[in-house]
């Protein structure tokens, strides 16, 4: 039986010849035609299906596989002050202290640097944003990866700020008795927002931190009443929706007996507060409400905290023997994903990319998200900060003289 191209080759040889193709012909090569079709249409779902099978099994093999050591990549030996600090910015360094600001690369390269005057300088970073501000003092500065992009000047002491990823900064602000909450853009002047609070009646602001669009601030206030101690969550929103409600005050909730030192928001419709004792989840894109809280089991301290777009991380002090602390990772619903025994001490511990990376001064150990321990080696020098680079197995290692650039192996 001819196939398609045959079948066509054939019926233009007979047209020019001045012939047709009978009418049972014409059928049966049609119907061969649609069979050629419909095999084609399952060997591309058989090709389709492979990939997907041998994708699958790459995810899982990365995911899972174990590295014995590595490999030093670069090497390079950094002239630094002793004061000199260092974060995580966009895959690359950021290194600050007293007398400005700079960024690099792993071959400490400079690509950009900032001076400044401050006595107390402080760090906070969203995503593409970062900002340093001097606390106690009233300057503050915006940046990004192509270096400065605003100064905010404040009237009062600045306390505590978080940045937005959109370089929105949310400041709380000392003036005697009262605190004022206010809202700059990166360009600086005027507040976009402002709101003043008294310590006898909102409480002490312990911390905050500011919505990705620049909407709400969550705010953790220490209260006393009659000397008991209790904690007001509370949330503020410096939009339209805020503007009906007295203070811009929208919601929060009232903790008895419980210190929540630490404020988070994890996306766009997820916050947490971070308590001595447990955590809180609150979700609502305009007006939050508490739609999880997770205790700590009896016996058990929070030591630190971790998360990214999708994950809530603590680590809390075992309550057995079996291990000196327990790290464990929870979905934006309160759920239970992993429990990770750790052993030693820590400096460090961070989520990213579906990995776990902790150290502690030589050490360095990598887990995955089902509780695989991938790598623990140990550096030549005390680890300041880990930073992955791509996926997986490269990272840049910053100690206290050089920054190296490693892959696991």
């Amino acid at each position: 039986m001819p196939n398609a191209r045959e079948y066509f080759k054939k019926k233009k040889e007979l047209e020019s010849r001045g012939k047709i193709v009978s009418v049972d012909e014409a059928a049966s090569v049609k119907k061969e035609i649609r069979r050629y079709r419909i095999l084609k249409f399952y060997k591309i779902l058989a090709v389709l299906a492979v990939l997907g099978i041998i994708g699958t099994a790459a995810y899982f093999y990365l995911q899972n596989r174990e590295y014995k050591e590595y490999e030093v990549q670069t090497d390079i030996k950094r002239e630094d002050t002793v004061t000199a600090q260092y974060m995580e910015f966009q895959g690359q360094i950021l290194k600050y202290n007293k007398d400005g600001v700079s960024y690099c690369d792993a071959q400490n390269n400079t690509l950009w640097a900032y001076t400044y005057e401050m006595q107390s300088p402080t760090v906070d970073i969203c995503k593409n944003m970062a900002a340093v501000g001097d606390i106690k003092g009233t300057k503050l500065f915006i940046f990004d990866a192509d270096g400065n992009q605003g100064e905010v000047n404040t009237n009062f002491p600045i306390q505590k700020f978080r940045v937005s990823e959109l370089g929105t900064v949310a400041v709380v602000l000392e003036d005697g008795d009262t605190t004022w909450i206010n809202i700059y853009d990166k360009s600086g002047g005027e507040p976009l927002a402002k709101n003043k609070t008294s310590l006898d009646i909102s409480g002490y602001p312990v911390d905050l931190d500011i919505s990705n669009d620049n909407t709400r601030v969550i705010v953790s206030y220490l209260q006393l009443d009659g000397g008991a101690l209790k904690t007001h969550v509370a949330f503020y929103n410096f939009g339209s929706v805020g503007q009906n409600y007295t203070d811009k005050l929208v919601s929060g909730k009232i903790v008895d007996g419980v210190l929540f030192p630490r404020t988070a928001f994890i996306d766009n419709e997820h916050a947490v507060a971070f308590g001595d004792d447990r955590f809180l989840i609150f979700e609502g894109k305009q007006i939050p409400e508490l739609s999880a809280e997770v205790p700590l089991e009896e016996g058990e301290q929070l030591v630190d905290i971790f998360y990214d777009e999708n994950h809530i991380g603590i680590v809390v002090t075992s309550a057995d023997n079996a291990s000196k602390y327990s790290a464990r990772i929870y979905n934006l619903q309160g759920s239970l994903l992993l429990t990770q025994k750790l052993n030693t001490e820590f400096d460090r511990i961070k989520i990213y990319d579906d990995q776990l990376l902790m150290f502690y001064q030589k050490q360095f150990s990598v887990y995955n998200l089902k509780g695989v321990e991938k790598f623990t080696g140990t550096m030549t020098r005390n680890i300041l900060d880990i930073i992955p680079k791509n996926k997986g197995s490269q990272f840049i290692v910053v100690d206290s003289s050089n920054t190296r650039q490693i892959k696991l192996k």
